[in-house]
């Protein structure tokens, strides 16, 4: 009784399809009519400006009918679209009904949920490139068929889940918060919904998560389970890794550092050193002191040269300043003769004493 319930379901949603399809070319139709009337408009006001004399009016009048005109192309090619979409065919509960033996006989069996409105199958346990993903099942929302010209009437939900490390959403590679990232088999599982054909909707749905395409996933197999660091090989979350400005490695808080002048993450292996002060530095913030050689940050530079060798300049003048004290010392010195230093005697020392008269 299920099956046959939800045959009726599926063929009365197609119906639905289909008139929403005629809507569509329609409502387009209706706005390309529009703009005609808009052009015809445009055309009258400029004709009746012109009989007038009224040059300014009908420049007006051109530059409008000019724009109006512009958007006949894009709206006629978008009717033209609509237009050639392949109206779906009808299938009969009869075709309907031997499309869920053909998938309960080829693939799994289908379980009908009447309360939820979904029928929906379960896959085996999936493994790809010996990552396992566990089991998924496949719901298709009969009661959203009707819109699939604008929604995805099924979802993609994992019952085991074995998520990536980097975000719990995605449970597969092509599957991201129970949405299907589809690629190139989007238009073929459309075509299979709007036709009733639900053995290859299964088929290629299944088709996708059996497989994997490394040119699209939402989280790559090889990062799964976290990123590997170049350095070490320890075992990180994509949040955690450290990219490298140097090599564009990723690499642990351990095997990476940053640059004191810039702050860009380097890797130790690429990492230079200041060596005055010895922090890290990067390539492109090493300075060379023009005297020494050394490679040294620009904290410690000064005129291109690095403060050891300021310092050993300051050091040389101070000696060289003594030096010159030093000697000027000895000049003097040897400038006061013997005679002078003679005549200059202690207080008192040689005199004699005058007694006064009677």
């Amino acid at each position: 009784m299920d099956a046959i319930y939800f045959a009726h379901r599926i063929v009365e949603q197609l119906h639905k399809l289909r008139s929403n399809t005629l809507l569509d070319v329609l409502h387009q139709s209706r706005k390309l009519q529009c703009q005609l009337d808009m052009v015809a408009c445009r055309t009258n006001l400029l004709e009746k400006a012109m009989h007038h004399n009224w040059h300014l009016a009908a420049a007006i009048c051109r530059n409008r009918l000019e724009r109006a005109v512009d958007d006949l192309p894009w709206l006629t090619s978008n009717l033209q679209r609509y237009l050639e979409r392949e109206e779906p065919a009808i299938p009969s509960m009869k075709e309907i009904l031997a499309d869920f033996d053909q998938v309960e006989d080829e693939l799994v069996p289908i379980r009908f949920d009447r309360k939820n409105r979904f029928l929906s199958i379960t896959t085996e346990p999936i493994t790809l490139e010996d990552v396992y993903l566990g089991e998924f099942e496949i719901r298709l929302d009969v009661s959203r068929l009707s819109e699939l010209s604008s929604r995805i009437p099924y979802t993609v939900v994992a019952l085991d889940p074995h998520p990536a490390s980097s975000s719990d959403d995605v449970t597969h590679p092509h599957v991201s918060g129970r949405h299907l990232c589809e690629g190139d088999g989007s238009a073929a599982i459309r075509a299979a919904l709007s036709h009733g054909r639900l053995f290859d909707f299964f088929s290629m749905v299944l088709g996708v998560l059996r497989t994997y395409n490394s040119d699209s996933p939402y989280v790559r197999l090889e990062d799964w389970n976290g990123v590997s660091c170049y350095d070490c090989g320890r075992e990180m979350d994509r949040e955690d890794r450290y990219p490298c400005v140097e090599c564009g490695n990723d690499y642990c808080d351990y095997c990476s550092t940053y640059c004191a002048m810039c702050d860009d993450t380097i890797c130790l292996g690429c990492a230079g050193r200041c060596e005055v002060c010895g922090k890290y530095l990067c390539k492109n913030c090493v300075q060379t002191c023009k005297e020494c050689g050394r490679a040294c940050c620009d904290h410690c530079m000064e005129d291109k040269l690095c403060n050891l060798c300021i310092k050993d300049h300051e050091d040389e003048s101070t000696e060289s300043n003594q030096s010159t004290t030093d000697e000027s010392s000895e000049t003097t010195s040897s400038e006061i003769s013997p005679e002078t230093c003679a005549s200059v005697q202690p207080n008192g020392l040689g005199q004699v004493t005058v007694l006064p008269g009677p």
